[in-house]
């Protein structure tokens, strides 16, 4: 089957680090002209007001900027595994307000893809929410797969259903399904992607998710693009 590529795996991502980084190095720049016009005019308080604001400003843009870097590395990561998928057509940072989903798959099935880099033995809570080691996986996937694919469904319209699906880099052990909200959600790791997507109930005809993926790129704010087919 010849599959449709649309759009480049961690785009958004990547976007946004480079935005948080050109908001600290103005924090930056701007902090180490004033700060020491605020000494020099006997403004000790509002100079160390200042660097305290810029030292809390480029903290917490460091941070979202190291976020930002590893979820790019995950869905760059992963996406090398789509190439060996039985699809129609994989999206990559598809837009649909108000966000964005990491990877769209269309044809015969519909899945809503939320790619999460976590290494290891995964326990999904009774809330839904995952953590790896003890430690919270940030964001809440499951839910963000499930929102995810709502508003994907809401799309493309005609009551297609569209299946949630959180694929985490480095997980440990079989996929599974669990129960988020009342909504069956698959949880994989990416080496697991095509044998998930060929047990997915079809949700297409033939040709319809090539159909679909070509009018959703049209319609994209960004102008997402066929980047090549396999």
């Amino acid at each position: 089957m010849r599959t449709d590529f649309y759009g480049s795996a961690g785009a958004s991502a990547r976007v946004l680090a480079r935005s948080w980084s050109v908001r600290r190095a103005l924090t930056i720049a701007v902090a180490s002209v004033a700060v020491p016009g605020l000494v020099l005019t006997g403004q000790p308080l509002a100079a160390l007001a200042g660097l305290t604001f810029a030292w809390l400003v480029t903290r917490h843009a460091g941070g979202r900027i190291r976020r930002a870097r590893a979820g790019a590395g995950a869905e760059s990561a992963t996406s090398t595994h789509f190439r060996f998928v039985r699809v129609e057509a994989v999206m990559f940072d598809l837009p649909v307000a108000p966000g964005d989903i990491d990877v769209v798959v269309l044809g015969p099935v519909a899945a809503a893809v939320e790619v999460k880099r976590a290494s290891g033995k995964v326990r999904i809570r009774r809330d839904g929410s995952m953590a790896v080691g003890g430690r919270p996986i940030p964001g809440h996937p499951g839910r963000q797969a499930i929102a995810g694919a709502s508003r994907l469904s809401t799309q493309l319209g005609n009551g297609v259903w569209v299946d949630p699906v959180v694929c985490l880099t480095g997980m440990a052990g079989r996929p599974r399904v669990t129960e988020i909200c009342g909504q069956s959600v698959v949880v994989c790791a990416p080496r697991h992607l095509s044998r998930v997507l060929k047990r997915l109930p079809r949700r297409l005809e033939r040709g319809d998710g090539r159909m679909l993926a070509a009018q959703l790129a049209r319609n994209s704010d960004t102008s997402l693009r066929a980047r090549g087919r396999v």
